[in-house]
Parts: structure tokens; C-alpha cells; sequence
């Protein structure tokens, strides 16, 4: 137990201080039968899980910590052990945006379609089993994971495996590569509008399942309204009852930045007793140097009063 609570205290602070580079956002790795045939080496993982920050959309890494439960590791020649709960340091970078599947409930469920990821992972107790005993053992590796059929995944992952019998002193450290796949698991988002909130874009979807995500803008957009007119049939400059008219302005991007997301809430300063408009226009985003026409309808009523 205190070999693990020393372990904690390595983990932890590497992930508070890779949390101040990540940026918010939640994310987690869970698996249920995974396994990587390698050469020499292989792993196998009965259950794992991690939770990480980060990764808001493509590109933006993550770090996270976590443990798998019934794992084996080791070498064809022999030389194997498993572990109880082995503890794992990961970082992770989406290589794809976010997208989405809908599963037999009709509800939305989301992932990421293509992960790169480093991780360290260390058992500081375990028993062989049909092995021989091996308390200790060390894998630092990484790869590319791919989910194609949510919740199937299949990857490429190398790194270095070293196993140690402090009891014999025997020991046996080699590189590996070789073929990962995971049965029932793969990279999620736990908050995707979170995210797409967070990475400053749009928070709709598209057909294809994508979330559409756009950068932070370098600079900072300047927005001026000009030419607001009104216009009505009668030319008496008022709004009759049963009459249509219309407003009309100029929303002009006098900065350097691109506006996203540009929304025009309309209300009447007098109560608006009688009139019909729409109260919310979306008039989505204004590039550098660029105007938009807003126009927005009217309509009196029978109560419309001058």
C-alpha cells in the first residue's frame, strides 16, 4: 500500500501540471477486453479506465490518469506477470474531430474517431500466476488508436517493457511493437458541447456526425450597426394595424478578427402591444472588412396602436 500511495504522488502532480497546458474540458479511456499482440512482448487488460482534461477538440492534447484491473504482461519466452491494479499515466491528442453514433435508445453518443497517445504504466505488486511471481514491472509506450464501429478499436502501439523479480533478481527489459485491440471500449469526450463551447466555435452538428468546431479567433472582431431605416406601405412613417413594414441595418466587422456566431435579439422599447417579429436572428459569422443586410419583419394586428 505505501509503494502505491508513493506511486500517487508521482502521478498526481504530473497531471496537475500538465492540466495548466491542457486547458478545461473532461475526457476519459475505458476498455473491457483489450490486448496488444506485440513482438517480443504482449499486454492484456482485463478492464481499464482513465479520466483526463483536455483534448476540447483536434489537436489539443490531454493528460489523465487512471488504473486497469486483471492485467498481464510479458514476454513469449516465459517471462510474464499480472497485476492486481496497475497505475497509468496517459497523454493523448485527438487526430480528428469529435463525432457522434446513435445507439439503440436513440441517444447521441460521442467519441473520438482517431486518438494519438503516449502512456507510463507501472505495477508495483503482482503474481504471476500461470507465470512465475514478478512484483514489479514498468511498460512506457504510445500509439495511434482508431474507432471505426463505436465501441471496437483497433490500434498500433511500441514502447519499452521491463519486468524484475526482486525475490530471484532476475529481470527482463526489451522494446516491443505490435497490433492493440479493445473488444468494448476506445476515447470519449464526456462533455463534447462543453468542449465545443470551450474551443470557441459553432455547437451544431452535421450530417456526417461531426461536431463542427472553429478556432479562437487571433484578433478580436469590431462590430458597428449603421443605415437603420424603417419602411411600411402607407409612407405615413407608422405601423398600421393589419400592415406589414420592415427594419432594415448594416452590421459592419470593422476589426481584424472574424465575429462568430453573430446573433441579433430584437425587442420594443415601448412594450411592443400589437406588433409580431421575430425577437432572435442568427446571422452566423462576419469576416474581416465584410457588412451584413439584417432585415427584420413586422406585422400589426387588430390591437396595433400608433
Amino acid at each position: 500500500m505505501k509503494k502505491y500511495i508513493l506511486m500517487l504522488c508521482v502521478l498526481l502532480p504530473a497531471m496537475l501540471w500538465g492540466d495548466a497546458y491542457v486547458g478545461k474540458g473532461w475526457w476519459m479511456y475505458g476498455s473491457i477486453g483489450s490486448g496488444v499482440v506485440g513482438v517480443p512482448a504482449f499486454r492484456g487488460e482485463g478492464l481499464n479506465f482513465t479520466l483526463g482534461r483536455g483534448a476540447t477538440r483536434k489537436g489539443i492534447p490531454g493528460i489523465g490518469i487512471g488504473a486497469s484491473v486483471g492485467e498481464l504482461v510479458g514476454f513469449y519466452e516465459g517471462l510474464g506477470a499480472g497485476g492486481f491494479v496497475p497505475l497509468y499515466l496517459r497523454f493523448m491528442v485527438p487526430l480528428s474531430e469529435i463525432k457522434s453514433w446513435e445507439d439503440n435508445n436513440k441517444n447521441n453518443n460521442y467519441y473520438y474517431p482517431s486518438v494519438f497517445h503516449l502512456f507510463v504504466s507501472d505495477c508495483l505488486w503482482g503474481k504471476g500466476g500461470l507465470f512465475e511471481s514478478y512484483p514489479f514491472w514498468i511498460v512506457v509506450g504510445g500509439g495511434v488508436d482508431w474507432t471505426w464501429v463505436p465501441p471496437l478499436t483497433i490500434g498500433i502501439e511500441a514502447g519499452f517493457m521491463n519486468i524484475n523479480n526482486h525475490d530471484t533478481g532476475e529481470s527482463k527489459g526489451s522494446f516491443y511493437a505490435g497490433i492493440k485491440l479493445q473488444i468494448i471500449g476506445g476515447w470519449f469526450p464526456l462533455k463534447p458541447k462543453l468542449h465545443s463551447l470551450l474551443a470557441q466555435g459553432g455547437s451544431g452538428e452535421n450530417k456526417s456526425g461531426a461536431i463542427n468546431i472553429q478556432s479562437r479567433p487571433r484578433y478580436p472582431p469590431d462590430l458597428v450597426i449603421s443605415n437603420i431605416k424603417f419602411s411600411e406601405p402607407s409612407g405615413n412613417n407608422l405601423l398600421d394595424a393589419q400592415e406589414t413594414g420592415e427594419i432594415s441595418f448594416t452590421i459592419t466587422n470593422q476589426g481584424k478578427g472574424k465575429a462568430v456566431g453573430v446573433e441579433v435579439k430584437a425587442f420594443s422599447l415601448q412594450g411592443g402591444k400589437g406588433i409580431v417579429f421575430n425577437k432572435l436572428l442568427d446571422v452566423g459569422n462576419i469576416l474581416p472588412n465584410t457588412s451584413k443586410t439584417i432585415r427584420i419583419s413586422l406585422k400589426g394586428t387588430k390591437n396595433t396602436t400608433d
